[in-house]
């Protein structure tokens, strides 16, 4: 039987590596989330033979990711199926890519002859944006007209520096974010309110996790951050991003800055999903992604 452990610290070598090997860019196979967001969602992992299986728990409800190393897939597949239904009544794969979701359905495919069922999802509020670099950071073409006109505005319009985020910074960031949070009135049961409990983790363990940003000041004082961690070989995460919406042009700079300043010399920048939020929605379709890096969602039924 499987055996979770929660992700620590110490596990970077022994994750990192592994994780990144699926090369599906996808946020949630990357070290540095999981362990930001280990006591958020409950983020663990167990070990099957050279697989490794990561798991989250929500609601009580466990969600697995697709497993990650070499070998018989279907064999690793099993073994977290016993796990599963020892344990619940379904099996729920979730936040996998395409070329994945094919082996789960020819897996799935054959469960049928076994008095299993399945359903088989794109999750549309999960996709994740994925931009071109170049793109950000210049914000070139007609299409990106009105991002340009904002940055004009901003650097007209006030007395800007930007710095790279250093532990040094960590104070004052904090109480940037902790500011922003009030104004906007984050509730314990919000989404960005477990977001800010993975940015406090953020903050503590800035240097261990390798993280990096930008943040962007007017006369002196913090406007916006953004702060975030290499995804792969070719490509940024970026895991936490503020700015005050008083200041014009503010989330637009802190954008340009990020793909400038820590993604420049790497082609692509994942800027998450949008969460089914309309509003988020709109923003990050309108800086025109590369592309939409599909997620799919696998849940398995026990009909004997």
């Amino acid at each position: 039987m499987l055996h979770f452990k929660s992700v620590t610290l110490e596990d970077q070598n022994k994750l990192g590596d592994k994780l990144n090997s699926l090369n599906c860019n996808l946020l949630n196979y990357s070290f540095v989330v999981q362990f930001l967001y280990r006591n958020v969602i409950g983020f663990s992992y167990a070990v099957y033979k050279d697989f490794i299986i990561s798991k989250i728990q929500i609601q009580n409800k466990d969600y697995f990711l697709f497993p990650v190393g070499e070998g018989d897939y279907f064999e690793v597949f099993e073994e977290i199926k016993k796990y599963a239904f020892s344990n619940q009544n379904k099996l729920r794969f979730f936040q996998f890519c395409a070329v994945n979701g094919e082996r789960l359905l020819e897996w799935a495919e054959l469960l049928k002859t076994e008095g299993y069922s399945y359903i088989f999802y794109p999750s549309r509020e999960e996709f994740e944006y994925i931009y071109l670099t170049d793109a950000l950071a210049t914000l070139n073409g007609h299409s990106l007209k009105a991002k340009r006109n904002h940055i004009h505005y901003f650097e007209k319009n006030y007395s800007w520096s930007f710095e790279k985020i250093t532990k040094n910074h960590i104070p004052d960031i904090q109480y940037f974010s902790s500011k922003w949070d009030s104004e906007k009135k984050i509730y314990a049961t919000s989404r960005l309110n477990m977001e800010n409990e993975a940015l406090q983790e953020a903050f503590q363990y800035f240097s261990e996790l390798q993280l990096s940003g930008v943040l962007l000041k007017v006369d002196q004082e913090i406007v916006a951050f953004s702060i975030g961690a290499l995804l792969n070989d070719d490509t940024w995460l970026v895991l936490f991003e503020k700015a005050d919406r008083n200041v014009r042009g503010a989330y637009t700079m802190i954008n340009k800055l990020f793909a400038q300043e820590i993604a420049t010399g790497y082609q692509y920048i994942n800027r998450a999903e949008d969460g089914g939020v309309e509003g988020l929605r709109k923003a990050k379709q309108s800086y025109h992604p590369d592309y939409m890096n599909e997620v799919f969602h696998l849940t398995i039924y026990n009909e004997k």
